[in-house]
């Protein structure tokens, strides 16, 4: 099923007398069922009858993608011409050949429920109901072939390791021992990925890693696993958003690509080792594995020349993991319906899945959800998709007896037609990576804040029709009048510790961005100490956080007096007094403090690693370098950064060196007029691998000295550097998690907060029953509404405190 059918763009002509003579009643539940004919003149021809699913018929479903192009070959349905769209042309032509095929075949399955032929896609009361009944469609088919689209060499290639990889995994009950020791299962792989020695594998583990991603003769043509692997997860199929029911609801599914067949079962088995790779991968990047190990092992399961092949894995990685994590949640209860949305919109679960109608964003996860029903939610394809996203949000709403699925509304709705202002739009990623409720995926929407204090009930409720009116009793806080631009994100490395010039840019910026807002504060200065119920000192960092920072275990906490607070106030020297422009200073402390020595024992490591591996002397190639501290510029010792540059250098001229202290006989006594061959093993070292080396190996040595060292965010080291570094990577880190999409603002009450990009100047803050945070709201004098801007942090009043202290009347605000 894909998005098309819904909104029709197939459109047989009203002249196919197939749908009235086999019209479908839908109290008996019925459907219809294609069959191929046989047809010696290849064109493709079928048939349809009709069934009622209430008698168990057999039959295959299809999951496909629609795809935009028409096919230029029309197929016959019951003699009269139909015009398919290509990728179901060619799903038919497919279809043919596997159900003609001596395995397929003894199955005797020979009817075929497609969605664009077997429902009118010009009648949408018929549409509505056969697409509402779409769960039971796939539940009930014996099998659901999906077709992944028309083959060539990289599929072939893909469906041939996973096949292969999928049957050493049942073999060995790979699912099994992954979920008995996990952890275990991703410290074998990793090990056996950094393997220098290129050993075969020793185990049942490490050999289907290896018959998934690495086979010699494919590396030495230039192609690996993981890239082959990478682009068949990114076909349009992983994307779609109504294959989630269809895949995950299936009793039976099997993969289709061209004549290639692939069961669930040997794709969910080696499915398990992507994403055992996957994770040992990161932990190898996050370790910061040093040229030692790096470039031998870790190469053959990733071309780590393309910088782009990672980051499109990544994304096709994540359809493809919805996809699958949605098929394995099914054997659980259902989700309801919030939850579902939640994942499918977040800005990493649900990365990659969409739809062209915006309709199926509801409407295709509708058959995964445990509450559908009890909200009234039916599908209704004659409805606009803005009444549909209005009459969804209201309904959670009121389910959930409060407005904090309001804090999901993305951007704001201005210019989407009749779309409310306070409805979520379900199309839209979430702008904020943290929503001001942030929890845990599977809990319920319970903020940890609660701004509304004591206010008087009810809060807020809807108005009947569309669109719909919220109606909210609320308090003014105040009237936004002053804003701060948005702060650009402080770039950091995906993986991994920066280096130190790296550092102290990321310094400077988290000081430019903290002196802006402290002196925000100072220009507001509160007069009335009632609502002052913050420590001064505090204010800047609570207010870049939104008063909360994530703990080791993901979870959200408060961060007022916490030690976290002290801890992240440490990282910014001056916090609370007269505060000056620290920029001079921001990396320098870090960076010499480290010391070029250490960068010099870094390089010799690197380097005697490198001659060894390569069969020569370490000591000979030294001995051709200049290893010695440098001086610096200034005459002094030489600072970090022009260690690291000097070392660097020595980096890249061992490489050119060592193929000719290791050339063989031959070249050594020709004539010299060209280079030595190249051992095969240099040219397993990327290019351009030294630039990183050198930190990576350095912060090694850093925790071998300090042993009580450990992973980011993990035993911060004894080392007062590394764990000032450490603190302030990790204060770099919340900042660009809670300030993206937002901006700090001020009120003409001098409170100041935190709220999306998207404010300006008169909007006004309002707190109201059953919000745990306060609302941003845009007033539109002509008509007397308000629009919904969006949720904000304001510090001093998150724990009810302007409604105890405030004599502010509670009045009504009717949002549109």
């Amino acid at each position: 099923m894909d998005s098309a059918a819904v909104a029709g763009s197939t459109k047989p002509s009203p002249a196919h007398a197939f749908y009235k003579n086999l019209s479908l009643r839908k109290e008996a539940h019925e459907i219809r069922l294609l069959r191929i004919q046989d047809d010696a003149s290849q064109r493709i021809s079928c048939s349809l009858e009709r069934v009622s699913l209430d008698d168990a018929p057999r039959y295959i479903a299809l999951s496909y993608t629609w795809g935009k192009a028409k096919s230029q070959t029309p197929i016959l349905v019951e003699g009269e011409p139909f015009q398919p769209h290509y990728n179901l042309y060619m799903a038919l032509a497919g279809l043919r050949h596997i159900t003609r095929d001596p395995d397929w075949a003894q199955e005797k399955i020979e009817r075929i429920w497609i969605d664009a032929i077997c429902i009118n896609q010009d009648d949408e009361t018929e549409k509505s109901w056969q697409l509402a009944q779409m769960r039971d469609v796939y539940v009930g088919a014996e099998t659901v072939l999906i077709w992944l689209g028309t083959p060539d060499k990289e599929s072939d290639s893909a469906m041939d390791m996973l096949l292969r990889a999928g049957r050493a995994g049942l073999s060995f009950d790979i699912e099994d021992v992954v979920d008995r020791n996990h952890e275990q299962a991703v410290s074998r792989v990793a090990e056996f990925i950094t393997s220098d020695r290129g050993r075969e594998p020793g185990g049942e583990l490490e050999e289907i890693v290896s018959r998934l991603y690495y086979r010699r003769d494919a590396v030495e043509a230039g192609q690996d696993g993981y890239t082959t692997l990478t682009r068949f997860l990114n076909r349009e199929w992983w994307s779609r958003v109504w294959v989630v029911q269809e895949l995950s609801v299936a009793r039976n599914p099997v993969f289709a690509c061209g004549n290639k067949r692939l069961p669930w079962a040997e794709f969910s088995a080696a499915f398990t080792v992507v994403g055992l790779v996957s994770e040992a991968l990161n932990r190898i990047a996050g370790q910061g594995s040093g040229l030692g190990s790096f470039p031998l092992g870790l190469s053959r399961f990733v071309p780590i020349d393309d910088s782009t092949s990672t980051i499109e894995a990544k994304q096709a990685n994540r359809a493809a993991n919805f996809q699958v994590w949605h098929r394995w949640q099914w054997k659980l209860p259902g989700n309801p319906l919030c939850e579902v949305l939640k994942a499918a919109t977040h800005p990493t679960l649900g990365v990659g899945l969409g739809c062209t109608k915006e309709a199926d964003m509801v409407y295709g996860l509708l058959g995964l959800c445990s509450n559908a029903q009890q909200l009234g939610i039916e599908i209704n394809t004659a409805k606009p998709w803005q009444q549909i996203f209005a009459e969804v949000t209201q309904a959670l709403i009121m389910q959930e007896g409060n407005l904090n699925l309001l804090s999901l509304r993305k951007f704001p709705n201005f210019g989407h037609g009749d779309l409310a202002t306070w409805a979520v739009n379900w199309m839209s990623r979430p702008v904020f990576a943290n929503p001001l409720y942030s929890k845990p995926l599977s809990d319920r929407l319970t903020p940890p804040f609660n701004a509304a204090g004591h206010l008087p009930r009810p809060g807020f409720r809807f108005t009947n029709g569309f669109p719909a009116t919220l109606l909210l009793t609320g308090v003014v806080v105040g009237t936004v009048s002053e804003t701060l631009q948005p702060f650009g994100r402080m770039e950091l490395p995906a993986t991994g510790l920066p280096a130190p010039e790296k550092m102290g840019e990321v310094s400077t910026q988290l000081y430019e961005i903290v002196l802006q807002v402290d002196k925000l504060i100072r220009r507001h200065p509160l007069s009335d100490t009632k609502f002052e119920a913050r420590i001064p000192v505090a204010t800047p960092l609570r207010v870049l956080l939104a008063g909360q920072y994530a703990d080791e275990s993901g979870e959200w906490k408060r961060l007022a007096g916490s030690p976290k607070e002290q801890e992240l106030m440490a990282c910014v020297p001056g916090l609370g007094e007269e505060i000056i422009d620290l920029s001079a200073a921001a990396g320098a402390g870090i960076a010499n403090a480290l010391g070029p020595t250490i960068v010099r024992e870094a390089a010799h490591l690197v380097i005697r690693d490198l001659a060894q591996r390569c069969g020569a002397d370490p000591d000979e190639v030294l001995a051709e370098l200049d290893m010695e501290v440098p001086q610096g510029s200034s005459g002094q010792e030489a600072t970090m950064a022009e260690a690291l540059f000097h070392y660097d250098m020595n980096v890249k001229m061992a490489i050119g060196l060592i193929p000719y202290l290791v050339a063989e006989p031959d070249w050594v006594n020709s004539d010299l007029d060209q280079d030595p061959p190249v051992d095969a093993r240099l040219q397993a070292i990327p290019e351009g691998v030294e630039d990183d080396v050198l930190m990576s190996r350095m912060m090694e040595l850093m925790r071998e000295r300090y042993p009580g060292g450990g992973a980011l965010g993990q035993n911060p080291p004894m080392n007062p550097v590394m764990r000032s570094l450490l603190a302030r990577l990790s204060l770099v880190q919340h900042v660009n998690g809670i300030c993206e999409g937002r901006r700090v603002f001020a009120l003409d009450r001098n409170l100041v907060g935190l709220g999306t990009e998207q404010l300006r100047l008169g909007d006004v803050v309002v707190v109201t029953q059953g919000a745990a945070v306060p609302l941003l709201l845009r007033p539109n004098p002509r008509e007397g509404v308000y629009l919904f801007v969006g949720e904000c942090y304001v510090d001093g009043i998150m724990d009810g405190e302007f409604g105890k202290k405030s004599s502010e009347t509670p009045r009504p605000f009717a949002v549109v």
